[in-house]
């Protein structure tokens, strides 16, 4: 683009996270293409010299969202990954926006192209936005897909089988390690485990300050990954004192744990919000191409977007059923894509496995048997028929108050 412009133009490429912006910095550095990164994991020195590298006319500028926010000269193209996405919303700090909202208002002030390079599978959301602004293509019917199993956690249990693999998926992996196959396992949760709860009184161990759940720590405290509040060694309960607790639920640590038992000569890798954090880790990920020499990585829903590996055959979504437990109109949309990346990632000669206490769940179903394009289209019509976005807008009102009866004082006043 830029070499047959008269004149030099900025390219902005988009990318939802950051481990997948610094993985696409080095294929282009691999590649001798000259750019620059501009992510939240840079140094405050490194930050501000790519910020201000935005104003030179020609520079190709590698970022995530708050790189919308850089600088620029003159910006000619705006290329944006996976614009399903929701890493593009900003949800947890001022000011809240979402990428995708903004990308159109800057193209139109600097006049430049747009285009996305979304997966094959887009959301009603994007599909409402990118009909008429975005150049992009739908291969989906190019490449074939893995088949996809689903497996009834209720028999497995029955069966006294409490493990975070079904006996059919186990097999399946032993064999594909055989075959020096991949295999990937997708957790929803990091650390040890979904919840804990209280052996006395029942509840669940809720942070004191903000009531997110407490995860606990190989220390043996418990910390909250949302106010960074943690309780001291062994603590006891917030509402009863009993000092005995149960973990429930599968995290990536437990799962890492169990996977070291049934296949001790097997390479792990786990690959989880605490690992993402640290910037050492993020740069031996990117050296390794994210599965290296691993056999079996385990890891958050999120990698599904970068992960790459022709030897990658086999996908498992363990304790499917949480993925699906959010109280948001866009779950079922979520986890379908889920789906059918892990599905394209597999591979026509792979296979995806999806555990669940819900085998007989009527969407599920259509998962397994019918093409993301009927889906998709199904999902955008409830939307509309129950006027969601991007048939209209949300607004979210929070009040915050000492008590509850000074914030529901505030809202009907």
């Amino acid at each position: 683009y830029q070499k047959k412009s008269a004149v030099r133009r900025s390219v902005l490429v988009l990318v939802p996270e950051i481990l997948g912006a610094e993985f696409l910095s080095s294929t282009l550095s691999d590649f001798g293409v000259e750019h620059i990164l501009l992510t939240s994991s840079l140094t405050q020195r490194n930050f501000l010299t790519a910020w201000d590298a935005a104003r030179i006319p020609g520079t190709v500028l590698i970022g995530t969202r708050q790189s919308l926010f850089a600088p620029f000269a003159d910006l000619g193209m705006i290329i944006i990954v996976d614009a399903d996405d929701d890493a593009y919303k900003q949800w947890d700090m001022s000011p809240r926006y979402d990428a995708r909202s903004v990308v159109p208002m800057l193209s139109k002030i600097f006049q430049s192209h747009l285009v996305s390079l979304a997966s094959f599978l887009d959301t009603a959301q994007t599909y409402r936005r990118v009909s008429s602004r975005l150049a992009h293509t739908d291969p989906a019917s190019s490449f074939p897909l893995a088949p996809l199993s689903i497996v009834n956690l209720r028999l497995e249990r029955y069966r006294k089988n409490h493990s975070p693999l079904s006996i059919e998926s186990r097999e399946h992996i032993g064999h594909a390690l055989t075959r020096k196959e991949k295999v990937f396992l997708v957790v929803n949760q990091s650390g040890y485990s979904k919840i804990t709860v209280c052996e006395s009184c029942k509840k669940i161990f809720r942070c004191p300050k903000c009531r997110a759940v407490l995860h606990p720590e190989k220390s043996g405290s418990f910390s909250c990954a949302v106010c960074s509040y943690e309780t001291p060694l062994f603590p006891s309960c917030f509402e009863c004192g009993h000092l005995g607790f149960k973990q429930v639920g599968f995290g990536t640590e437990r799962v890492e744990r169990e996977m070291k038992k049934l296949f001790p000569v097997a390479q792990i890798r786990r690959i989880d919000k605490h690992t993402l954090e640290k910037r050492s880790e993020r740069t031996r990920l990117v050296e390794d191409r994210i599965t290296g020499s691993a056999d079996i990585i385990i890891g958050v829903p999120s990698l599904l977007n970068i992960l790459d590996d022709d030897k990658l055959r086999t996908v498992v979504f363990i304790d499917a059923d949480s993925m699906l437990a959010w109280s948001d109109f866009r779950t079922d949309e979520r986890f379908a894509l889920r789906i059918f990346r892990a599905r394209l990632l597999a591979g026509f000669d792979g296979k995806v496995f999806l555990e669940t206490f819900q085998p007989e769940n009527i969407f599920l179903k259509k998962l397994s048997t019918e093409p993301y394009e009927h889906i998709e289209r199904l999902l955008r019509e409830d939307r509309e028929l129950l006027s969601y976005p991007p048939f209209s807008r949300l607004i979210s009102i929070e009040v915050s108050r000492d008590t509850k009866e000074q914030a529901d004082k505030t809202v009907t006043k």
